[in-house]
């Protein structure tokens, strides 16, 4: 499948020519430069609702500030998890950096939400219990 083709299967509902061959031109370069089939989709995924937030703007006037506000709004009003802004700032990047030839500056923006990791320790006695209910280890 072309990259054009996998654009044109994907349902982008509402998008003007233009953006059509923003994203077809997103996939190309992916595809020339030997990005995974996997990496492509997402990154195609990714610009998509960007380019909705942005509303009929013209891509010449997109900038950082567009990117920075779009990741803040993931951030903030949909809640998405820090490895899930990662993934749209990286498609970003990509569409900036090579497809529009305009690399972002430093981005200021408010970090999605890392959830806390804590230890999982076990009590003395849930130890032993454990223990207790292996079979075949050495002392039995």
């Amino acid at each position: 499948m072309t990259p054009e083709e996998a654009v044109e299967n994907r349902s982008y509902f509402q998008r003007s020519a233009e953006d059509l061959d923003l994203l077809k031109s997103l996939a190309r370069t992916l595809r020339a430069r030997r990005y995974v089939i996997r990496t492509e989709q997402t990154y195609v995924d990714w610009c998509h609702p960007f380019m909705r937030f942005c509303g009929n703007s013209d891509s010449a006037t997109w900038g950082p500030a567009d990117v920075e506000r779009f990741l803040a709004y993931l951030a903030a009003d949909r809640g998405v998890a820090a490895s899930t802004q990662n993934q749209a700032l990286n498609a970003l990047v990509f569409l900036f950096r090579h497809v529009l030839e305009r690399p972002l500056d430093e981005l200021r923006f408010t970090r999605g939400r890392r959830p806390p990791r804590m230890p999982v320790v076990l009590t003395r006695d849930e130890i032993r219990a454990l223990f207790d209910q292996l079979a075949g280890t050495r002392g039995q």
